[in-house]
């Protein structure tokens, strides 16, 4: 058999065990929106998760702000304050997390699954 016909074998038959689903991801704006409830409302109506806060359950929801004029922060949005964006920039050497009011939500075609636990260092 030639090297060229295994691989191919090799190739098709793995196939049949990949389960990696693909998503359409899409940006939308809000102005103090809650990214699931923005989400709902468009043709892609799933909200991307980035994790589980460890103490409360609650999902992080990924969103982005442009701060400043200093350019893009990928961020997150979470039910306790839902009418904003967080993220992190440094802010008079204080490196905390601040906010915004309009930004926007990531949002996919399929509804993607919630993995694991965010990491806080407080």
């Amino acid at each position: 058999m030639s090297i060229v016909r295994w691989c191919l074998i090799l190739l098709l038959g793995t196939l049949g065990f990949s389960s990696v689903a693909q998503a359409d991801i899409k940006w939308f704006e809000t102005m103090r929106g809650y990214c699931p409830e923005v989400c709902q409302k468009t043709d892609h109506k799933f909200a991307v998760p980035s994790g589980v806060h460890p103490q409360t359950g609650k999902t992080f929801y990924v969103c982005s702000v442009e701060y400043a004029r200093t350019g893009w922060r990928v961020g997150y949005n979470i039910e306790w304050d839902k009418r904003s964006c967080f993220a992190q920039w440094h802010k008079m050497n204080s490196g905390k997390n601040s906010y915004a009011e309009h930004y926007f939500c990531m949002c996919a075609d399929k509804a993607m699954e919630k993995r694991g636990q965010a990491q806080f260092n407080f």
